[in-house]
């Protein structure tokens, strides 16, 4: 997948996966904020192998 061939990918969904990990749930704010930022992850790295 790209995202563990880009290392810069990598290191920041470690680190939304550890964010959402750390949260108490859903309704804490962190969550979606950590939930967001594995989409943008996830969506960078489609754009990579598509273009």
């Amino acid at each position: 997948m790209e995202i563990e061939r880009r290392p810069d990918l990598s290191t920041r969904h470690r680190a939304a996966l550890a964010a959402v990990h750390s949260t108490t749930g859903k309704d804490d704010p962190a969550f979606r904020r950590a939930m967001n930022e594995l989409a943008a992850v996830e969506d960078e790295a489609v754009r990579a192998v598509s273009a």
